[in-house]
C-alpha cells in the first residue's frame, strides 16, 4: 500500500501521527495496526476509487429520490386544489377537519408513485452490489 501512495516515507509517518522509524518497522514486518491500515488505505488509489463511487452511487439515488418527491409534490398540489374546490374558504369551521373523499385515479397515482420508488431503488441497489 505504500508503493501506491506518491509521497515519501517522512510524510506518511507524520500524517498517520507516528515516527518513521515506526513506520518503516511496520513495512518490514509487513503488519500495521488495524487504524493504520485503514488510514493507508483512504490514501491509496483504491480507497479514492472506493470513495468516489460511493459519492456517485449516493448521489444517484438521492437523485431518484428528488425525481420522485418532486412527482408525490406535484400529486399532493392536485389533491390539495381538489381539497380547496370541495370546502369553499367561506365555510364554516366544522368542515375545515372534515375529509374530502378522494377520487380513486388520486388514491391510485399516489401508492403507484411510493411503489415506483421502492421499486427504483431497489433495482439500483441491486444493480451497484452485482456490480462491484
Amino acid at each position: 500500500m505504500l508503493d501506491d501512495i506518491k509521497t515519501d516515507r517522512r510524510t506518511i509517518a507524520k500524517h498517520l501521527g507516528i515516527t518513521s522509524r515506526t513506520l518503516a518497522r511496520y513495512e518490514e514486518k509487513q503488519h500495521a495496526p488495524r487504524p493504520i491500515m485503514l488510514a493507508l488505505f483512504w490514501e491509496t488509489q483504491w480507497g479514492r476509487e472506493t470513495a468516489d463511487a460511493e459519492a456517485q452511487t449516493w448521489s444517484q439515488i438521492n437523485a431518484l429520490r428528488a425525481e420522485l418527491a418532486d412527482e408525490e409534490n406535484a400529486i399532493l398540489r392536485t389533491q390539495l386544489l381538489s381539497a380547496e374546490r370541495l370546502i369553499p374558504t367561506n365555510a364554516p369551521f366544522f368542515l375545515l377537519g372534515k375529509r374530502p373523499e378522494k377520487s380513486r385515479a388520486v388514491q391510485r397515482s399516489t401508492y403507484s408513485a411510493s411503489k415506483r420508488f421502492r421499486a427504483a431503488a431497489y433495482a439500483f441497489a441491486h444493480a451497484t452490489v452485482a456490480s462491484r
